[in-house]
């Protein structure tokens, strides 16, 4: 009755490519529910949704990292539940129902909200990971000029509740900067959907310059 979808969203050109999505929605039965736990640019739900009228699709990105993957699905960090613009009342209540019945691991944090809404949260997400992981490594090369020892910055770092320590390991994998299979392509997808907005775009562009 109810699908996970769990498949790879690459940026290929100017867009996600979908067709492993597309692929996994053929295989769902009519009136089943399909959980996309994909990272999908806003609007992406809604489209399928369009392309998918015999199905009920819900967006319910994955909060996880690949080196506590299991612990992460153990341990949510939150739940959402992004319904397809138009869903009927009805059928979004009993909708949001299976999903709750199916998930394993549900966090008190639980938001029920549009499609769009929960693909810009999971945006949100990876993009501020891209950000503060790069200020973080700007701080290593500042304190390391300044003749500082980082270890000690970042434990004071560590316990300021205002940021977010978890990205002050600077050098991780042997490496530096923001990657992996999710953050550098997340923040793609991330930088295409914000076009060319004034504030942006500038502050974007440098993100990447400085992290290649």
């Amino acid at each position: 009755d109810v699908v996970l979808i769990c498949v790879p969203t690459p940026v290929e050109g100017l867009t996600q490519d979908l067709r492993p999505l597309y692929d996994a929605l053929k295989l769902v039965g009519p009136s089943q529910v399909a959980i996309i736990k994909s990272t999908l640019s806003p609007g992406t739900t809604d489209a399928c949704q369009a392309i998918f009228p015999d199905i009920r699709i819900v967006c319910s990105p994955e909060f996880l990292s690949r080196d506590t993957a299991d612990q992460d699905v153990e341990s949510p960090i939150l739940t959402l539940i992004g319904l397809p613009q138009g869903m009927e009342a009805e059928v979004a209540r009993k909708t949001a129902h299976e999903f709750l019945t199916v998930m394993r691991h549900i966090p008190g944090q639980t938001f029920t909200m549009s499609a769009t809404e929960a693909e810009i949260v999971k945006m949100a997400h990876n993009a501020s990971g891209v950000i503060n992981t790069l200020v973080y490594n700007v701080l290593f090369d500042l304190t390391n000029r300044a003749k500082g020892a980082w270890v000690r910055v970042q434990e004071a770092l560590q316990h300021d509740p205002y940021l977010a320590s978890q990205y002050s390991t600077v050098v991780h994998r042997g490496g530096r900067g923001a990657g992996g299979p999710c953050f550098v392509k997340d923040f793609e997808t991330f930088r295409r959907a914000v076009g060319d907005h004034p504030s942006a775009d500038f502050l974007l562009q440098a993100v990447l310059y400085n992290n290649d």
